[in-house]
């Protein structure tokens, strides 16, 4: 299921993350290459990922979109505690490490942190 496109270019499309990407979250969130970047980094199984869906990225408190390539998902990116009245937000991402290295403007947590 994808969700609503909030953003687009030729490469990459940032949609609402949908109950059908809960599976894509949390296969991906397990994965080393991924958690290593995340300050939670315990493993998370389905129905923890399923309360974090309802209560965080549900939520009306932060950004959370899905970084789609070629119609697939490859990976999230969020703006958390946003503060309107200075424009500042505190960006974070992940790319599965699949999608990494696959020409989506070269978009890894590596490069990120270089």
């Amino acid at each position: 299921m994808s969700g609503a496109v909030f953003l687009e270019s030729d490469e990459v499309e940032l949609r609402t993350i949908e109950e059908g990407d809960i599976e894509f979250l949390q296969q991906n969130i397990n994965k080393e290459k991924v958690r290593k970047y995340l300050t939670a980094r315990k493993p998370i199984n389905m129905t923890q990922q399923q309360e974090f869906f309802q209560e965080v990225v549900s939520s009306d408190q932060d950004v959370h979109l899905a970084i789609c390539s070629d119609g697939e998902i490859a990976g999230i990116i969020s703006l958390e505690d946003e503060q309107d009245d200075i424009g500042a937000a505190t960006i974070g991402l992940w790319i599965a490490p699949e999608r990494q290295q696959n020409g989506v403007s070269n978009l890894n947590q590596e490069n990120m942190l270089k």
